[in-house]
């Protein structure tokens, strides 16, 4: 067989189950994630048979392990073929047995979920340690865990015999009774039972309560890790006494778990002044290395890991807990095949050797209880449960005041800023939810966060609202300033209004969702271009006023040329604008331009008509006005210098004739264009 192996020397081909995350996470949190049951306010005093629903009268146990009163399942059972009444499976009616009355049955404590959270049962708590005989009574809790199908339910069962019975419990043809068991490859316990009924011993301080508990392998690596830890964690803090059910040796997992459920107990006793640990075991089922089993063996081994600990220099944490602990260690070998596929699970069925180290191991325990110095009552106990329940509502009140107070005060400073409000929010939100996890249960924890994620989108709809709101109103006033600077000629219009868009999308980018960030793009773009289609407009009419105004100043060309020319820059200017603006824009701005190119040449060709009159009436008139002059004088006065002087007189007064008439065309010209539309 050869020497025990060291724990790092071991075969350790599965993966580790304790990892840092799962360390880290067990620290941070007191307990494991405990969920209220929703059960209303039912008490159940004592079980009930599902027929009568009274309390059992003469009970017996049928084969597939439901209970029933004896004349319930009689009258029941009226047919060849008998099924139980509540899973209805097909029963024989020779495997009946009695059940002691009085001596309980297994129920369901803690119940796991399928999103893998515990939910406690509070009518269980009430019933099992707020009894009349417990409440006020010292108790003491008995806890298995391990590894899955490794016999854990099987060894409750003979301690449950042992408890009960005391000194007629090694019967070798009795049937094991109990606790749910059967060999095979499926677990039978889900979660974690609890014996319904105390088992009172009589120890040195006088009456203890002990209550065994039965826990789903816990150290199981086909289930996720992190609930291992939890339900081993919670066979802890309920136990006074525990076992740790190991196969084959004490492995480095097992040991990495031994420090796990030590962290977790001195966390029990600081908080709640809990005393855990006051017993613990090794048992290590089918030791095949050596031929020493039982106590004696398992001393030995453990002095051995003890040794190879301290010369490795590994393990220190676990090897402080092997130091002051002193734990028993108790090897137990392979229980024989007849017991390993048994339905029975008798004392005859097992190896002569097998039943000689579990008479040894029931022995030991019940000595170890009967030593126990126990503070905790019933009472005690439930209080626990309830003052932890209390404590993660008081938490989660807590972060929900805090988180409304946080948004309460983002509220009074989000007028003057917009940059990184959302992220600010967010990670709040996100140190809230790490406080809380692992403190509170699974079911409040996914309640939080509904409220949490709740407060924070109600927030920030306000908050997206305002600076939304905030950006269009920037935008439009904006907008407004380039309109009073529109009618100056401004260069790079669209350059400047895209860039101050550009500016205020940046602005909320990564602040407001995707969806809101995408209409208010689209509105900035339709406030743009509805603008630059202004822009445009105000643009061509004020090019074709400049256009009209020039040419006002040059009288000389014909009126048709005139119109000629007013129809190319026209044309010119409508095809330029013609893919720039709406339908209906550019409708207007023909409209625009056709009006003032007739009115410009109503008075165009009355402009050119005086301006023609005047031309030719000045000189003629002049030279008229001359020879005019000449002869008045020379026909009054008489002689040459007469003549001339006449003559020069006459231009004189004929050019003076001819400016009058100028100004009177003027006046004419005048007069029409106020009359004229």
């Amino acid at each position: 067989m050869g020497n025990s192996q060291c724990p790092s020397e071991k075969s350790m081909s599965s993966a580790c189950l304790m990892s840092d995350q799962q360390q880290e996470a067990v620290e941070s949190s007191l307990f494991p994630d405990l969920e209220q049951e929703d059960i209303g306010s039912t008490v159940l005093s004592e079980p009930q048979c599902s027929i009568c629903l009274g309390s059992f009268s003469k009970p017996v146990i049928i084969q597939c392990g439901h209970e029933f009163c004896q004349d319930c399942i009689e009258s029941f059972w009226v047919d060849l073929v008998v099924t139980c009444p509540q899973c209805h499976k097909v029963c024989e009616r020779a495997s009946t047995v009695k059940r002691e009355e009085g001596s309980g049955k297994p129920i369901q404590l803690v119940h796991v979920s399928p999103d893998g959270s515990l939910l406690l049962k509070e009518n269980v708590l009430r019933q099992c340690f707020l009894r009349s005989d417990v409440r006020e009574t010292p108790l003491c809790v008995v806890a298995i865990v391990g590894e899955r199908r490794k016999g854990k339910s099987f060894l409750l069962n003979y301690l449950l015999r042992k408890l009960s019975k005391m000194d007629i419990w090694m019967s070798d043809d009795e049937p094991l009774r109990g606790f749910e068991w059967q060999p095979g490859t499926e677990t039978m316990t889900k979660g974690v039972f609890i014996w319904s009924r105390p088992l009172f011993l009589e120890t040195q301080e006088g009456k203890l309560a002990v209550f065994l508990v039965d826990t789903e392998g816990s150290v199981d690596l086909l289930r996720e890790t992190e609930l291992s830890v939890k339900l081993s964690a919670l066979s802890v803090f309920l136990s006074s006494h525990m076992i740790f059910n190991v196969h084959a040796d004490v492995k480095k997992t097992d040991l990495e778990y031994l420090e796990l459920l030590y962290l977790v107990a001195q966390k029990g006793e600081g908080a709640f002044n809990l005393k855990h640990f006051q017993g613990f075991d090794f048992l290590v089922r089918d030791w095949t290395q050596t031929r020493e089993f039982g106590q004696s063996g398992g001393f030995r081994h453990l002095e051995r890991i003890i040794q190879r600990l301290e010369e490795s220099g590994t393990n220190k944490q676990v090897l402080r807990i092997l130091r002051e602990k002193r734990p028993c260690c108790h090897l137990m070998p392979f229980p024989g095949d007849r017991l390993l596929w048994s339905q029975q699970g008798t004392m005859q069925e097992m190896n002569e050797q097998f039943q000689h180290c579990l008479k040894e191991y029931i022995n030991h325990i019940v000595q170890v209880l009967q030593t126990i110095q126990s503070t905790v009552t019933g009472k005690t106990l439930a209080e626990i449960f309830k003052l932890i329940h209390a404590l993660n509502k008081l938490t989660l009140r807590h972060v929900k005041q805090e988180f409304t107070i946080f948004l309460n005060e983002q509220r009074m400073i989000m007028h003057n800023t917009t940059q990184g409000m959302r992220r600010t929010v967010e990670l709040k939100e996100a140190e809230l939810k790490a406080r809380v996890q692992g403190e509170v249960s699974q079911q409040d924890f996914q309640k939080l966060l509904e409220i949490l994620g709740s407060e924070r989108e109600t927030f920030l709809k306000e908050y997206t609202l305002l600076i939304i709101t905030r950006e269009k109103q920037e935008f439009a006033n904006f907008l407004n300033e380039q309109r009073s600077i529109m009618p100056v000629p401004t260069q790079g219009m669209r350059r400047t209004v895209e860039q101050k868009e550009v500016e205020l999308l940046s602005h909320v980018q990564g602040e407001v969702s995707q969806q809101d960030f995408q209409e208010l793009s689209q509105f900035l773009y339709s406030e743009r271009e509805k603008f630059l289609k202004e822009f445009i407009l105000l643009q061509a009419q004020q090019e074709f006023d400049g256009f009209l105004h020039k040419q006002s100043n040059n009288m000389l060309k014909r009126p048709k040329k005139m119109r000629e020319m007013l129809e190319v820059k026209k044309t010119e200017l409508l095809d330029y604008v013609k893919d720039k603006v709406s339908q209906r824009e550019f409708e207007e701005l023909c409209e625009y331009t056709a009006t003032k190119s007739e009115k410009f040449l109503q008075i165009y060709q009355i402009k050119f008509g005086l301006t023609v009159g005047c031309v030719v009436t000045i000189p003629v008139l002049t030279v008229a006005g001359g020879v005019a002059g000449g002869v008045a004088g020379a026909f009054l006065v008489g002689g040459a210098i007469t003549v001339q002087a006449g003559i020069a007189t006459g231009t004189i007064v004929g050019t003076t004739a001819s400016v009058w008439v100028g100004r009177a065309a003027s006046a004419v010209y005048e007069r029409i264009k106020r009359n004229r539309p």
